[in-house]
């Protein structure tokens, strides 16, 4: 009998302590969180969460006074997904979610580490220090990302009694208006110095629940300032000869880049903008243009050209925005007459511009002058977008319209640097040794190329799209014009691009790695047999494997997700690289045997001889006669006999040079003789049967 109640106790001891066990949370928790309102205004609010047992993981908002916006109730249910990783009782509870603010409307996903914050420590039966706060996104993953106004969150938590504030990796640099002037500052030795709390950056949301538990004075804000996320730097890279002439166009891009950085912090220094909004989109520009000028300087040290020439173009347009906008307001309002003179009179610019493109095509600097076809018609698509295109604004949005008005900004400076690229890239291709005359050759090519690179697009989604779609567009409009080679190789970039996507999908890091390597080694043995040295698609693979090394060193530091995205760049580039190289090998190789009645020889016209040799002639007799005027007597005979001597040595250089045109006459005639080379046609390369990785490319 006692050993039998004894059992029976022990029972009911192991119960209660197994439902203890299992059921350890904080049923109730809170934690201050700030927002940023219209007016660049922070305020605080409150975030709390109720735990209700015997629910199936459903999370909702409960408040009579505040509108919750559909984008904070999903990213709630992001954070209640996630805890699933630290909590296997996760699905035993329903999560009420609360928010108390003074604001009548709440929405964004700025909340989200926070919430996650809050559900897991709940479930770990951990409850939060009140002088602790957190921003950012956060995914399914648990990467905490980028949100907007950190600077005015961190300096409104300080009046709040937080000692403790988390904030996204990489937002620690913060480009902001003070005292009247734009300043760029270190948010955390700012924050530090001037408020006395302390800022950190955490990359995930394991950074974010380890350091919300640490003593505050002990965490030292230096050694954290050394774990932001790394910046890669690669090492320097050997650049052959053809691409010093690239060297120096890029250079010129990067100082003209710095010089707009310059002139779009002054203007907005004095800018007289006052709509908070605006500004706070302005100010994030000019904030990528800085980021991507610093990075684009270090690329150029290091020899990568294109990337670095990349990262300068994007920080010149958005330097060029900040500027246009700060200085002309008007150009936030949407169909403002202002901003359709500004894409009129560009439009007209690109158009005489295009005037300046003949036949003839540069044999030796092809490439030269396919990229800047490609360009030009890259930045007429941008504008005839612009000019037929309106976007309608529903329920009269006021940020909705200043975000049309600043994408279509964006959109005219990157269509206005495109055409000063195309100038810069035309005037290289002009100093050709030799041109030959441009027929129907390759049209069928492009023809069928055209024609795939439209079924790419339509399997596309409309936001993963907008690269491809705008090599197809310019593809067309080039094979309208006769451009076959440009027409080819923007229908064949956008093929690769596509296929590149198709590639990347559902791979895991060492296999994007290895595919990547393996396409990079294929492509640079088709180049070296092919025995020449290629402009574009060596610049491109080049960028492939900068973000290969980047790839590696990022893993290396324990970031994936950053280690992923640029395995995926570095694989759609060594495809564009692949898809320009197809193209341009068989453009040369068609070119370099074109009969020789085809081909012109552009540095000295005959006419010009001719011309040049009259002006000799015509100085020399001009001469001859004020030194017969001036001159005595006795001296004129003399002169005269020297005229005559001058006369027969120009006699003879004419007939010099009637013999040599007799010479290429003669030629010209055994080349006719000749048998015709046969036609030159291009057949698609077939795809191999069962591999979904060898998409047909031609």
């Amino acid at each position: 009998m006692k050993k039998r109640f004894f059992i029976l106790n022990f029972f009911f001891l192991f119960l209660i302590l197994n439902a203890f066990t299992v059921y350890a949370v904080v049923e109730y928790s809170s934690m201050p969180i700030f927002a940023v309102t219209d007016t660049d205004e922070a305020l605080r609010a409150d975030l709390d969460l109720n735990l209700i047992p015997g629910g199936t993981a459903d999370s909702f908002f409960s408040s009579k006074s505040v509108n919750v916006g559909t984008s904070t109730q999903t990213t709630g249910r992001i954070a209640v997904a996630l805890a699933e990783n630290y909590s296997d009782d996760s699905k035993k509870y329903d999560y009420k979610f609360n928010i108390k603010t003074q604001a009548v409307e709440v929405d964004g996903p700025s909340a989200g580490a926070a919430m996650a914050l809050l559900v897991i420590s709940s479930l770990q039966d951990k409850s939060l220090p009140g002088n602790v706060a957190v921003t950012g996104t956060i995914t399914p993953d648990g990467i905490v990302g980028p949100v907007g106004g950190v600077f005015f969150k961190v300096q409104e938590s300080s009046k709040h009694g937080i000692d403790l504030f988390m904030i996204p990796r990489g937002e620690g640099i913060q480009t902001v208006k003070l005292d009247g002037k734009i300043q760029t500052v270190d948010l955390i030795q700012h924050a530090f110095d001037e408020w006395n709390l302390k800022v950190v950056e955490v990359r995930t949301i394991d950074d974010v629940l380890k350091l919300a538990f640490e003593n505050v004075e002990k965490i030292d804000i230096t050694e954290q300032s050394s774990e932001r996320e790394p910046i890669f730097k690669p090492k320097e890279i050997q650049i052959n000869g053809k691409l010093n002439v690239m060297k120096d166009v890029f250079f010129e891009i990067l100082e003209k880049s710095e010089q707009s950085l310059e002139e779009s912090k002054q203007a907005l220094n004095q800018t007289t903008i006052d709509d908070h909004y605006a500004l706070s989109i302005l100010l994030e520009y000019q904030r990528f243009a800085e980021r991507n000028y610093e990075e684009s300087s270090l690329l150029f040290d290091q020899n990568y050209l294109y990337s670095s020439a990349n990262t300068a173009y994007l920080s010149l347009v958005y330097s060029s925005l900040v500027k246009d906008i700060a200085q002309n307001p008007v150009l936030l309002e949407l169909d403002s007459d202002f901003f359709n003179q500004k894409l009129t009179d560009l439009s007209d610019k690109i158009d005489e511009f295009e005037n300046s493109f003949s036949e003839r095509l540069p044999v030796d600097l092809l490439e030269w002058n396919i990229s800047s076809k490609q360009r030009l018609l890259w930045a007429k698509n941008f504008v005839q977008n612009l000019l037929t295109v309106k976007t309608v604004v529903l329920d009269n949005n006021e940020r909705q319209k200043i975000n049309i008005a600043v994408s279509n900004v964006e959109s005219f400076h990157f269509a206005k640097e495109w055409l000063n690229v195309s100038k810069q890239f035309y005037e290289i291709s002009k100093k050709s040794n030799s041109f030959a005359v441009q027929g129907e050759e390759f049209s069928d090519f492009a023809d069928v190329l055209i024609s795939e690179a439209e079924n790419a697009v339509s399997s596309v989604d409309i936001e993963e799209s907008e690269d491809v779609t705008r090599r197809l567009n310019s593809s067309r409009i080039a094979r309208e014009k006769g451009w076959n080679v440009s027409s080819a190789t923007d229908a064949f970039s956008a093929i690769a691009l596509n296929n590149s996507r198709i590639r990347s999908q559902n791979q895991s890091l060492e296999q994007l790695v290895t595919f990547l390597e393996e396409k990079i080694t294929d492509l640079e043995q088709r180049m070296s047999e092919s025995g020449r040295d290629f402009l574009w698609p060596q610049l491109y693979l080049d960028h492939a494997k900068y973000f290969l090394e980047a790839s590696a060193f990022y893993e290396s530091e324990g970031l994936n997700t950053s280690a992923i995205d640029r395995a995926k760049s570095g694989l759609s580039l060594v495809f564009l690289a692949e898809g320009v190289f197809e193209v341009t090998d068989e453009a040369y190789n068609f070119y370099e045997n074109v009969p020789v009645q085809n081909l012109s020889i552009p540095p000295v016209e005959d006419d010009t001889i001719f011309i040049f040799l009259i002006i000799i002639a015509g100085t020399l007799v001009f001469g001859i006669i004020l030194k017969l005027l001036h001159s005595k007597q006795d001296k004129k005979i003399e002169n005269i006999s020297s005229l005559i001597r001058k006369r027969e040595l120009l006699h003879k250089k004419e007939l010099k040079i009637k013999k040599q045109e007799r010479l290429i006459e003669r030629k010209i005639r055994k080349a006719k003789d000749k048998p015709k080379p046969k036609k030159f046609a291009f057949k698609p390369k077939k795809a191999k049967k069962g591999k979904k990785e060898d998409y047909d490319m031609y």
